[in-house]
């Protein structure tokens, strides 16, 4: 779990790219989030789930992770950067 960095929806299937490779798994994301700590991961899309502790930057509604960067949905906004701004494991 602590090498997962960002999961994407594929329509059945999700995306899990880990720190040394990337997986395709059969399972929807909202059944993935379901099962993972909360503290850790955050739903920031509804195509995207992130690992909270490799957040690298964030510029307006774009975070990165990895050589990733991920767009905040418009509805995912305010609880999503309230949650990581009150987080407090991000680098600065």
């Amino acid at each position: 779990m602590s090498d997962i960095l960002v999961m994407e929806s594929l329509k059945d299937y999700i995306k899990v790219v880990t720190k040394l490779r990337d997986y395709v798994v059969h399972k929807s994301l909202r059944a993935t989030s379901e099962e993972l700590l909360q503290s850790n991961f955050l739903r920031l899309h509804r195509s995207y789930i992130i690992s909270i502790a490799n957040i690298k930057s964030i510029e307006g509604t774009i975070i990165e992770i990895a050589n990733s960067k991920i767009p905040i949905g418009r509805s995912y906004s305010k609880p999503v950067l309230g949650r990581i701004f009150n987080h407090g494991d991000l680098e600065d």
